[in-house]
């Protein structure tokens, strides 16, 4: 199993399932500020240029969603029940076409753009913050009653964790203490989150 990687949240979270399932694997590491993803070998492997990809049992995975998906279904983390299978589908897909756009202004305001020098825009971020609320008021809702997304913990537990790092969580104690908990995790020490 190889995982194309670098330090930033899609391809952190399929590291952190990979950890999670206590997998064998080989991190690749990609620098994406030296544009290595777009030359060579590597740039074939990638059809929109973007990572994580991850090589394993004679497969090609792009798509973060996908491969936490194939992950959870093929080595465990994913619900064994039809009705909480459903719902952790429509959790990992409400992650990937809701929640990633809006969290990603926090992650380029705060880890990015410091990274290369760049000015912060802080009027971005605060309109992320007003489209991205609705979601993190469901999740903090979801944990309620439970101490993980889906009940037990899967790879959406993944998948939410490594935006929820960078993204302001002030009205969201629970969502607070939920992230409290993932970073105790061996899986997640082993990640070494540099933002």
């Amino acid at each position: 199993m190889k995982l194309y990687w670098f330090s930033s949240t899609n391809p952190q979270k399929v590291r952190l399932a990979i950890e999670e399932l206590k997998l064998d694997y080989e991190l690749i590491p990609v620098d994406l500020y030296k544009g290595l993803h777009r030359k060579g070998e590597l740039a074939e492997k990638l059809p929109r240029k973007k990572l994580p990809v991850l090589e394993a049992d004679g497969v090609t995975l792009h798509e973060s969603g996908a491969i936490l998906l194939w992950l959870g279904t093929n080595y465990g983390l994913w619900p064994t029940q039809p009705e909480a299978q459903a719902d952790a589908l429509s959790l990992l897909f409400m992650e990937s076409a809701a929640f990633q756009e809006p969290a990603s202004a926090f992650f380029w305001d705060k880890v990015v753009l410091p990274r290369v020098g760049a000015t912060p825009r802080p009027e971005r971020v605060e309109k992320a913050r007003k489209k991205i609320r609705p979601q993190l008021d469901l999740l903090e809702e979801r944990l309620e009653s439970r101490e993980w997304l889906c009940g037990d913990f899967t790879v959406v537990d993944c998948a939410y964790a490594a935006w929820l790092t960078v993204v302001d969580l002030d009205e969201h104690p629970r969502l607070t203490d939920f992230m409290n908990r993932m970073r105790q995790r061996p899986a997640w020490l082993a990640c070494e989150f540099e933002y």
